[in-house]
């Protein structure tokens, strides 16, 4: 009896009777003495990896007495060659369509920038194409595949060169090198054990929490203004969000209603919120609507209103937020630290700005991607914002920076085509320019902590340094364009705003490096360090000078577009220009800068109308501290001893105490000054009348106060002496 054919198996019983036929006999067993192993084994020899020698039933399951059957069920399922899929696939009229192969030539020109497509010249570019060994075009669409899946949030491919040494020593890292050794046998089909992004789903909420949010959107034609604002008016000099991906999602909620919501949509849900949000909050820039004092209108109060209920709305979403983690997910973190940073940047801001520089992190933006696309792109830019939004904060406020420059090795943005806006000028100039403007006021604070640390014998040599530092960036100042970007001045210039806040930033760099050795009463000439005394007057010249220009641009802003009562750009730069005129009017018994101060303190009081309305606030607190002081400095002589003689000495010994506490000072009694200086309550540490009163009986006592403003709290802090 012959071997049954594989057809004929196919409809055996798989239950044979019990008296089932003999065996069939294998004539090449016979005649070779050896088993053969068959086409198809049963699934009794597949399971125990036994060989088959077919037939119903085989030899094995005769000799074991087991139950003989063909089901499939331990059959391994092999994939099909990529080549005999794409022939079965393939339809030659669809293969040869004159429009599809017009269609890929404009593809691949623009990727790769071939200009002809004859045989000769794709021939030679074929030929002069590298490739890796033991790489194959399949594993590479593979691996761009996932790098790419789900835009710019989802990029899970990781750089193995690239990789630093901390994270040799990462639970992943450890996973991936025993997965080495074991073999691909170890790996499950659709598992990652190093990818960079692990969603926990079942802690995510409910979709209808999306669903909620997005009911609060404004009206189409109200979004698309509140896009138009935030584009042109609140984004500046940054690259806070996609705008492409953004203004089609807001497009596709007006659009498509019917389209339900998940909870997938969260990020870039919250993220549209956030730019109603901010866009909300620089509203009155618009023309027609720009107040000319700092009292708070009807309109400001609704505009604040309406923010904060898109601030609201989207930070019920935090928790989903976290919990995906993707690049869409910094960028909701970072709008939600440009609004509070009006209100509390050393706190609340500076926390938002921490995640979304941890998550940024998580995703590995801050590692370098051979990738060329837009998404890549994307990533880089949104990066290079939040590291230099978080930079800035923590250099202003006395807070470590969440990474070292070294540990980055992401490429820098390009000014691409793709990216660049249509509808209104490039201001990718100006991005770069605030990226290496925060790095230079890092190189500045670094050097100002090393001047502290220093011994007077090296003080020579340590002056020397921060004058390269201050050459450095009146260098690199001196090589921006002078035209349309970056230093371009004009007023009714297109970039004219964006231009004035590149500038100020520029000149508070200068303040930040000056104001730290005005305090410095050393008697350098005594010591005989003619040299560390040089390069303190020229610091603090250059210091003065900067904030007298940060008041005059400020003036310009307001003159000819309006200032903000929502920038912080604007309103710490002129606070901290005019705290720093009052410093050096205290210490050098003058009455000049008096005309330049009052301009500053009228300036600020436009600027306190909106977040800064708050009278609880410490940026209220301190405009209140800053007119006293002028009053006390404008007055007569002999209503204001305190300018010399023992006032002063008494103000000396009193910031000396501020500067280093005794050591019977607990920390708890410091810590309603801090409390204040944020707006918190002061509870025992505040500022009662009878106590004010005795303030008010010498100034220098109630100038201390003003290191508690923006970016000023660590103003002694940083002093040198």
């Amino acid at each position: 009896m012959s071997r049954p054919t594989e057809s004929h198996q196919a409809f055996d019983d798989p239950q044979p009777p019990a008296s089932s036929p003999r065996p069939a006999r294998n004539e090449i067993t016979v005649r070779v003495g050896k088993k053969q192993r068959a086409a198809r084994a049963c699934d009794n020899c597949r399971r125990l990896k036994e060989r088959c020698t077919g037939g119903t039933p085989c030899n094995g399951c005769i000799k074991s007495k087991r139950q003989c059957a063909f089901t499939n069920l331990f059959r391994r399922s092999r994939r099909k060659p990529e080549v005999q899929k794409l022939t079965e696939t393939l339809n030659p009229k669809v293969f040869f369509d004159i429009d599809r192969i017009r269609n890929l030539e404009a593809i691949v020109q623009h990727f790769t920038n071939i200009q002809e497509f004859s045989p000769t010249t794709v021939a030679e570019t074929l030929t002069s194409l590298t490739t890796d060994k033991g790489s194959s075009p399949t594993l590479e669409n593979q691996e761009n595949d996932q790098a790419s899946d789900d835009g710019p949030g989802s990029e899970k491919t990781k750089d193995s060169a690239s990789m630093l040494a901390y994270e040799e020593f990462s639970h992943s890292d450890f996973t991936r090198q025993i997965q080495q050794k074991l073999g691909p046998d170890l790996e499950r089909p659709g598992t990652d054990p190093t990818a960079s992004v692990a969603t926990a789903e079942q802690l995510l909420s409910w979709p209808f929490v999306v669903q909620d949010a997005v009911s609060v959107f404004p009206p189409a034609e109200v979004a698309t203004t509140l896009l138009g604002i935030f584009f042109n008016v609140a984004q500046t000099n940054y690259f806070y969000v996609d705008e492409e991906y953004i203004r089609s999602r807001i497009s596709e909620i007006y659009t498509n209603v019917a389209t339900p919501l998940t909870i997938a949509d969260a990020p870039w849900v919250c993220t549209a919120l956030m730019v109603f949000c901010v866009s909300t909050q620089f509203a009155h820039l618009v023309k027609g609507r720009q107040p000319n004092t700092g009292e708070v209108d009807v309109t400001s109060a609704i505009d604040d209103a309406l923010a904060l209920s898109f601030y609201r709305k989207a930070t019920a979403m935090i928790p989903d937020l976290l919990t995906i983690g993707s690049a869409q997910c910094v960028q909701a973190f970072i709008l939600m630290g440009v609004y509070t940073l009006p209100v509390d940047p050393a706190g609340l801001a500076s926390s938002y700005y921490g995640i979304a520089m941890k998550i940024a992190i998580h995703n590995n933006m801050h590692l370098k991607n051979k990738s060329r696309t837009r998404d890549a792109e994307m990533r880089n830019r949104i990066w290079w914002t939040v590291y230099t939004l978080e930079r800035r904060v923590s250099i202003l406020h006395g807070r470590p920076a969440s990474i070292q420059r070294s540990q980055i090795s992401t490429n820098l943005p390009v000014d691409c085509l793709e990216l660049q806006p249509s509808e209104r000028p490039n201001t990718f100039h100006n991005a770069m320019a605030q990226k290496d403007l925060t790095e230079i006021m890092e190189d500045a604070r670094d050097n100002i902590l090393m001047i502290k640390k220093a011994d007077r014998s090296k003080l020579e040599q340590v002056a020397k340094d921060a004058l390269k530092v201050n050459q450095a960036l009146e260098t690199w100042w001196d090589s921006l364009p002078e035209e349309t970007y970056c230093k371009d001045l004009t007023p009714g210039q297109p970039l004219f705003r964006s231009n004035i806040h590149l500038a100020l930033t520029y000149h508070l760099v200068h303040i930040f490096i000056g104001r730290s050795f005005i305090f410095d009463d050393s008697d350098a000439d005594k010591l005989g360090l003619h040299g560390w005394a040089n390069a303190r007057n020229t610091l603090i010249k250059h210091c003065i000078q900067s904030a007298i220009t940060s008041v005059q641009l400020c003036q310009k802003l307001h003159d000819e577009f309006g200032l903000s009562k929502s920038s912080y750009t604007e309103f710490t730069s002129c606070c901290a220009a005019v705290v720093t005129l009052i410093a050096q009017r205290i210490l050098s018994k003058t009455v000049e800068f008096g005309d330049i101060c009052d301009q500053g303190i009228t300036l600020l009081k436009i600027m306190s109308g909106g977040v800064f309305a708050n009278t609880k606030s410490s940026e209220k607190r301190g405009l209140e501290i800053l007119e006293m002081t002028l009053a006390k400095l404008g007055a007569t002589p002999g209503e204001s001893p305190s300018l010399g003689g023992a006032g002063y000495d008494q103000f000396r010994n009193w910031v000396a105490l501020q500067v280093e506490p005794e050591p019977m000072l607990g920390q708890e009694q410091a810590v309603p000054t801090m409390e204040w200086a944020y707006g918190s309550s002061p509870g025992q540490g505040s500022f009662h009348s009878e106590e004010m009163n005795f303030m008010n009986e010498f100034v220098p006592t109630t100038f201390a106060e003003l290191a508690s403003l923006p970016g000023l709290e660590n103003y002694f802090q940083s002093s040198i002496g």
